[in-house]
């Protein structure tokens, strides 16, 4: 970890962690993206061999306004994850907008537990590789996924953090090969671990269109800190059709949206918000 705190932790790269490996439930909330969440998340979790009856899928109430078909969205879903062999998963009603998914998220893991969040278009998760001065990412490798779950399970225990995540940057220029920062940054909402709080109902309005920059500022500002994994990055498919878009006719109105939450966001926290309007 940097910035001159000492932590004895091994690398990731030399866990052996199977037998050993901490409780952990994978979080996906998840609107209007059953097909999708199939052929991204889930196809590289069980490429990662994660064991599907650790994931948990939320999905919303009723129906999403796109379906033709009719029907409700855990019917969807449940079809869906069976026609393509992910029967194991469980399938629950989360609630309406991303912050109550996670809010229900966080009820479902409890007070102390261990939570992984990740989107429902994930590929894959990369690393940082600095080899002789040149940089690139490269996916992690078959089977380390539940070595990096279990180094970031440890380093929260061991730091007195209540959250990791990877960093929300896809330039190799611009991340670190080997460090874990504890300075305040986003969380990235694509692929990040917490330790539920036990104050986690104080974030229970939060905003959806922002909810991870709010969920950072209201943790940092209770008191709450955070590390992240300066050397992974997520690989998604970002604004994908469904999720939270499905909720805006255009990309203008959803970012008038952005705007106007971060502005508020900026006014309740000054010394950790600043607005700068998105173009």
């Amino acid at each position: 970890v940097t910035e001159n705190t000492c932590t004895n932790l091994k690398h990731w790269d030399d866990y052996s962690v199977e037998p050993t490996h901490p409780e952990y439930t994978i979080v996906i909330p998840s609107f209007d993206r059953p097909e999708a969440l199939c052929k991204q998340t889930l196809s590289w979790l069980r490429f990662q061999n994660i064991d599907e009856s650790r994931i948990v899928v939320l999905v919303a109430p009723g129906k999403a306004d796109t379906d033709g078909a009719g029907l409700q969205e855990w019917e969807r879903y449940v079809e869906a994850t069976r026609v393509r062999g992910f029967g194991n998963i469980r399938i629950r009603a989360g609630g309406i907008g991303l912050c109550a998914q996670m809010m229900s998220a966080m009820q479902l893991v409890g007070v102390g537990n261990y939570m992984v969040v990740m989107s429902d278009t994930v590929k894959s998760v990369k690393r940082h590789i600095d080899n002789q001065g040149s940089r690139k990412l490269t996916p992690i490798c078959v089977g380390e996924l539940l070595n990096v779950l279990s180094h970031g399970h440890d380093i929260l225990l061991t730091n007195g953090f209540v959250a990791w995540s990877s960093v929300a940057n896809h330039n190799a220029i611009r991340m670190d090969p080997v460090n874990v920062s504890r300075r305040l940054g986003l969380l990235d909402g694509n692929f990040m671990g917490m330790i539920v709080p036990n104050n986690f109902r104080r974030f229970a309005s939060l905003p959806d269109q922002i909810y991870f920059v709010a969920l950072t500022a209201h943790l940092w500002n209770d008191g709450h800190r955070i590390c992240r994994y300066m050397m992974l990055s997520c690989d998604h498919t970002y604004r994908l059709a469904g999720g939270q878009a499905s909720n805006y006719p255009t990309p203008a109105s959803r970012r008038n949206a952005e705007n106007k939450a971060i502005r508020h966001l900026a006014e309740e926290l000054p010394d950790l918000v600043k607005f700068a309007p998105s173009s």
